[in-house]
């Protein structure tokens, strides 16, 4: 299931289903003590915030932007590095989902020095992909990743 708000996203799984419900739980746990032991209601407040953090942390997706930083960053690369990149964007692309999720992406990017286009920022390389659809260019980056034996041949 997605949750989203323009161009980000937001997925649950059903363990994020489960992190959610849990949450909710736990809420409602500290609003009945809330009145009684302001300390137990507290701490069940704080847990409560580290299930929705833990939650907002493995289901935020990239925005559609980056797919096309993604690409235009693994077609800049030439010879030797092109491969590493790939290897690299391969190791925190989700397949089943064609996406990849935005906090490994941003480690990603800085290490790079490209552009992450989760939010807007200065002073980064912002590399021009072959193709400036977007939809295209996730479909591009989905053959690329989940296919190993054609990572030699990147559309340039």
């Amino acid at each position: 299931m997605w949750l989203g708000y323009r161009n980000h996203q937001l997925f649950f799984d059903f363990l994020g289903l489960g992190l959610l419900l849990a949450t909710f739980v736990v809420l409602a746990v500290a609003a009945c003590h809330i009145r009684r032991r302001r300390r137990v209601a507290g701490l069940l407040c704080v847990f409560a915030l580290v299930l929705a953090s833990g939650q907002v942390y493995r289901g935020t997706m990239v925005s559609q932007q980056a797919w096309l930083t993604m690409l235009g960053a693994v077609q800049m690369e030439d010879g030797m590095d092109r491969p590493t990149r790939l290897a690299a964007l391969r190791r925190i692309w989700h397949p089943d989902f064609g996406t990849a999720r935005a906090a490994d992406w941003y480690v990603l990017a800085r290490s790079w020095d490209v552009c992450h286009d989760l939010w807007s920022q200065a002073r980064c390389t912002r590399p021009v992909p072959s193709e400036p659809a977007v939809g295209v260019a996730r479909e591009l980056l989905h053959e690329l990743l989940t296919r190993p034996e054609r990572t030699a041949t990147v559309p340039q």
